[in-house]
């Protein structure tokens, strides 16, 4: 299912901004929507890369390709 596009724009909005914590939090909000939205988890596990909580990026992201597959960005 796609990611609503406002929530997500927002979300990386600050994620790029360096505003981690509220990246987090809205990166939650959309996956409490849809646990099986796999752009949040790529990117709240990049986010988790980022923030040194290396055992749940890998998580995330293992999370992100089982249900997208192996898309280019998620390699």
């Amino acid at each position: 299912m796609a990611t609503p596009a406002p929530a997500f724009e927002n979300a990386q909005s600050l994620h790029k901004r360096g505003r981690l914590r509220e990246a987090e939090q809205q990166y939650m909000l959309l996956l409490d929507a849809n646990p099986a939205d796999s752009d949040s988890l790529h990117f709240l596990g990049l986010l988790h890369a980022e923030t040194g909580r290396s055992s749940t990026a890998q998580q995330l992201l293992r999370m992100a390709i089982a249900i997208e597959g192996p898309r280019a960005y998620l390699c």
